[in-house]
């Protein structure tokens, strides 16, 4: 494993923040498993880390809309989500793509779609 990017950081500090604070406990595992390249990665896992998503975006959306932060969380997200697009191919970056794919409306999918033709695999 070698060092992180920063849009990892951000996408692991989100899931664990999320997960931390729908009271389900975090370890190591945790992370080791975001940040390897395995294919048999469980359902329960997926559902997991989709939901600590789910949940730190509306907690960031909601803290701009309380005006506790400043930054609109929607760029962010974006900005780090096309990061994790390009970057190494891990757990963290499909469960995040899956995520996403399936959590914003049609509009913001045609992005990942834009994204997905731009960076052809």
């Amino acid at each position: 494993m070698g060092k992180l990017s920063t849009h990892e950081k951000f996408f692991i500090g989100r899931i664990l923040y999320g997960i931390e604070h729908t009271g389900n406990s975090v370890d190591k595992s945790l992370v080791e498993t975001l940040l390897s390249q395995r294919l048999d990665i469980e359902e329960e896992f997926k559902t997991l880390v989709k939901n600590a998503l789910i949940f730190s975006y509306c907690d960031d959306v909601e803290k701009f809309k309380k005006k506790i932060i400043t930054i609109d969380p929607k760029s962010m997200w974006d900005e780090s989500f096309k990061k994790l697009y390009k970057g190494r191919e891990t757990v963290l970056r499909d469960v995040v793509l899956e995520w996403y794919s399936s959590y914003f409306d049609n509009k913001e999918k045609n992005i990942l779609g834009f994204i997905k033709k731009f960076f052809k695999r």
